[in-house]
């Protein structure tokens, strides 16, 4: 029992010891930058905030990992943009509808199995590059629209896309975004 009782103490005694750390390893210095002029957004001529609705589309055209069906564009309008703003583009956020893995939109709220929504950068110079939300490659694949005239039109698409064989039912997600001004 002493020979216990001393294993006992002696393993108290190391779980209570700090663990020893290196000092001064390196730095990390970040950089950033707030712009002070940003424009009025509206979603298909509505408010920021908008529901964009896609077309039925047959499972069968889902039937396979990667197919895509049902595209649909939408438009970022932007207006009264302040004179110091170039170009802007929008930057689709991370968030818990997003696949941190594939950037599309999870089916959070349908019924419908094995399908994603993902978006589409469907400008003139990127037509049809899919957008992987929450990446930071959108920072430099997203085509940048000239807002140096004040105001511009944002065009995306959102269309579905099957994680293996479709099955039958609804999809509904939601991305949060942001307009960047780079």
């Amino acid at each position: 029992m002493h020979y216990q009782s001393r294993l006992f103490a002696l393993l108290i005694a190391s779980a209570s010891t700090p663990f020893a750390m290196a000092a001064g390893d390196g730095t990390i210095t970040f950089n950033g930058e707030v712009k002070a002029e940003t424009c009025v957004v509206k979603v298909n001529g509505g408010s920021s905030s908008s529901t964009v609705t896609l077309p039925a589309v047959a499972a069968k055209t889902l039937g396979a990992k990667g197919q895509v069906a049902g595209l649909t564009g939408f438009t970022m309008e932007l207006s009264e943009c302040g004179a110091a703003s170039k170009k802007a583009y929008t930057f689709f956020e991370a968030g818990s509808s997003v696949d941190p893995s594939s950037g599309n939109l999870k089916n959070v709220g349908g019924t419908a199995q094995g399908v994603q929504l993902q978006l589409v950068d469907t400008s003139s110079t990127s037509a049809n590059n899919a957008i992987k939300a929450g990446h930071e490659s959108q920072r430099t694949a997203t085509t940048k629209i000239d807002i140096a005239s004040g105001s511009a039109l944002l065009p995306y698409g959102v269309q579905y896309y099957a994680e293996g064989v479709a099955g039958a039912g609804t999809v509904m997600s939601s991305v949060t975004y942001s307009i960047a001004y780079p």
